[in-house]
């Protein structure tokens, strides 16, 4: 009994901390994102600026 109470929190453990991994890598993706929508929209003021 005390050996799947120990594995039940290994498991959640893990669980959590993948949890945590995804929540980060979403948040480096939000913010590359971000980043590039940033850099598109000043490419593309420049081009604008540079044909007209």
């Amino acid at each position: 009994r005390t050996r799947a109470t120990i594995h039940a929190l290994g498991k959640s453990r893990s669980f959590r901390m993948l949890n945590r991994l995804t929540g980060l890598a979403l948040s480096a993706l939000a913010l590359l994102a971000a980043l590039a929508g940033q850099i598109l929209a000043l490419a593309f003021a420049l081009l604008r600026r540079l044909l007209r």
